[in-house]
């Protein structure tokens, strides 16, 4: 989908179109579900982030002033909600100590490239970087937005990011 049809789609929205809103769900679900699952490295987290930030987004989207913002808006949704509930999670797990962790490690869906191993074996903040420039072709300012750290924080990031990929290919 093109950045004009999310605006207008966006738009439409904003008006009150419930099919407009319906379309960008379908189109950007996926590839939100995909961020969050490198953040949280948990499908389960990653789901549940992405519902949490779509009932946000309806809820919100009204405050958005510029439609071309939408896309970094709502990775930088789906990355609050992410935090929030593996925050939760870490809470819950020291108040049951007692119960099976491994269970909450579960993970589905892992993808078995040996670069996509390498890529997840980067510190966090390093990953996400390293995935919305890749793999989802957002700029530095965007991912400026997203991340709510400075551009050149970002490249500092990138470029660590590409030395420790460059070394474990080694």
């Amino acid at each position: 989908m093109e950045q004009a049809q999310i605006e207008l789609l966006v738009m439409e929205s904003q008006m009150g179109d419930r099919e407009s809103l319906d379309c960008l769900c379908r189109y950007f679900h996926p590839k939100l579900v995909q961020f969050a699952f490198k953040i949280s490295q948990n499908t389960q987290i990653a789901e549940d982030a992405v519902q949490n930030s779509w009932l946000k987004i309806g809820q919100s989207l009204l405050r958005l002033d510029d439609p071309r913002g939408f896309k970094p808006w709502i990775y930088q949704m789906t990355r609050w909600q992410t935090i929030d509930l593996l925050r939760r999670q870490q809470r819950e797990v020291l108040r049951n100590t007692d119960d099976d962790v491994d269970s909450i490690a579960c993970q589905t869906n892992i993808e078995n490239t040996s670069l996509i191993k390498m890529i997840n074996k980067l510190p966090q903040l390093e990953r996400e970087v390293i995935h919305l420039f890749y793999l989802e072709q957002f700029s530095l300012a965007d991912i400026s937005q997203i991340l709510s750290i400075p551009s050149g924080t970002i490249k500092s990031r990138l470029y660590r990011a590409r030395n420790i990929l460059r070394k474990l290919m080694e």
